[in-house]
């Protein structure tokens, strides 16, 4: 298909053979695409919601002290206003409070706390001796001496609730008389509901602000991820079914030995099997391309099906010939079970193959460097299995004499020989096999 065409130029073009192996070979990492979507949900919101809602608080309670802050430094400019503002108009008075003299300065006094909203307010020296201390409405006991502390340590306003009226806010300060060089100490109180319905409102307000754009930010965050979760899978499918069809080009043992990392080479006793269909040549003579290629893909199909189901690996697919192998227990009565089967499989081909078994020491290895590599098996038994296939006729298996199988009632042992090889210096005594007549109708 062309996405398949695609997959392959860009792999050719961007990678190395690791990277096509990598993409090839199926690994345990590479068996669903990554959870991006599913980790987001699980591992970041609860995160990012938990996160939010702390600092959600945070921010309410850092509004609520910044504006406790301000209430305070406010209070404390209108004691330096009252205070500035007196001392320029009414000299005498001032200094005659200041005293701890009666003056009729306190009705002006009164008369700023009312144009400012301060219900108690509360003079004393230094020492902690009352100078004034009146309210507008309600009775407000003198604050203790012990709560200027701070103030008088840090030279900052200080605010405290309830300490003079319950349900008032108190600024404690000190004010320093230029005139007399001395320090004198204020606490201005004020009806707390207003302020801390205040404070509570715009507090709120910004929470809500931020948790709004929290949640906003993280749907928006979804939704990007979510289309990236989409698009993942979607090159995931894409790469593993480029991978499925790349891996029916490799044999079992390329594929193991890739996975595995294995470079170097391995030697094995196996039985190969070589397969190779008869008068292939006289056939693609006589036909169209159409008919050859279907010849060969059902012969391909028939021998592939017969080898694997009988635990071989086919190693090479040779045009109108195919090269497998057997390992392990019970090898050698695998291969000729396959090699029985592949004679049935193909029983309806217009050309039939004939089959060649040796059994022998073979080596697994990897050829070629660079961008274009092979794994292949190699060995005097390979060279062998093809001598003794060219050996046999439709139909027929070719194996060497020593070999042992097991009772396969399905064979006649038709013929036994001692024949000389190409390029083989030994002679090997062999003995042919066919299928017997009512197994194959058309031997």
């Amino acid at each position: 298909s062309p996405k398949f065409c695609y997959m392959l130029d860009f792999m050719k073009e961007s990678g190395t053979v690791d990277s096509f192996m990598k993409i090839v070979i199926p690994r345990p990492i590479q068996d669903k695409p990554y959870p991006l979507l599913r980790n987001f949900i699980l591992f970041v919101v609860p995160f990012v919601l938990i996160g939010g809602i702390g600092l959600t608080l945070s921010l309410k309670s850092r509004v609520g002290a910044n504006m406790e802050i301000f209430h305070a430094e406010h209070d404390q400019q209108s004691v330096y206003n009252i205070a500035s503002e007196l001392r320029k108009k009414h000299p005498e008075g001032w200094s005659k409070l200041f005293s701890g003299k009666s003056s009729k300065l306190e009705d002006e006094i009164v008369h700023e706390m009312e144009t400012r909203g301060i219900h108690c307010l509360s003079i004393q020296s230094i020492q902690g001796k009352p100078l004034f201390n009146r309210s507008i409405l309600d009775s407000c006991k003198l604050p203790e001496m012990k709560l200027f502390e701070d103030v008088l340590q840090t030279g900052l306003p200080q605010l405290y609730e309830d300490v003079v009226h319950q349900g008032y806010w108190s600024t404690f300060t000190v004010f320093y008389d230029t005139d007399s060089n001395k320090r004198f100490l204020f606490a201005v109180s004020r009806p707390s509901r207003r302020f801390e319905n205040t404070v509570s409102q715009i507090s709120t307000n910004d929470a809500v602000w931020f948790g709004v754009l929290l949640i906003l930010s993280t749907f928006i965050a979804y939704g990007l991820i979510h289309r990236a979760q989409r698009s993942l899978n979607v090159s995931f499918a894409s790469m593993v079914n480029a991978r499925e069809q790349l891996q029916r080009f490799l044999s079992k043992a390329a594929r193991a030995n890739v996975s595995e990392g294995q470079s170097s080479a391995i030697k094995h006793q196996a039985v190969v099997l070589f397969a190779d269909l008869r008068n292939f040549s006289g056939y693609a003579e006589t036909h169209s391309v159409e008919e050859t290629a279907d010849l060969i893909d059902r012969f391909v199909t028939a021998v592939t099906d017969a080898v694997e189901s009988h635990g071989g690996d086919v190693d090479k697919l040779l045009g109108d010939g195919m090269l497998a192998w057997f390992t392990g227990e019970g090898a050698t009565d695998n291969a000729m079970q396959a090699a029985i089967h592949c004679i049935e499989n193909c029983s309806d081909l217009p050309r039939r193959p004939g089959i060649g078994l040796f059994e022998g020491e073979v080596i697994a290895a990897t050829l070629g460097k660079g961008d274009r590599m092979d794994f292949t098996i190699l060995g005097r038994a390979v060279n062998l299995a093809s001598r003794l296939c060219s050996k046999s006729a439709e139909d027929e298996i070719t194996a060497s004499k020593s070999m042992r199988f097991g009772d396969f009632h399905q064979l006649d042992g038709i013929a036994t020989d001692t024949v000389s090889l190409k390029n083989h210096s030994q002679t090997i005594e062999i003995k042919k096999y066919s299928l017997k007549n009512e197994i194959n109708p058309l031997a």
